[in-house]
């Protein structure tokens, strides 16, 4: 995408090897934002998730 050649987005679902639709996992979240100086911080999130698929 035009302009966006500097910004990433990386995540990862770890959860148990089942295909039971109830099953739960965590998944790990970073992400490049813009701060208010102009400038680049990384955040991170880390959530509980469904494992049903999409």
């Amino acid at each position: 995408m035009e302009g966006k050649e500097d910004t990433y987005h990386w995540a990862l679902s770890v959860g148990p090897k089942s295909d039971n639709n109830d099953a739960r996992g965590v998944r790990y979240h970073a992400r490049d934002r813009a701060t208010q100086e102009a400038d680049s911080a990384w955040a991170f999130e880390e959530a509980k998730t469904s494992m049903t698929p999409t």
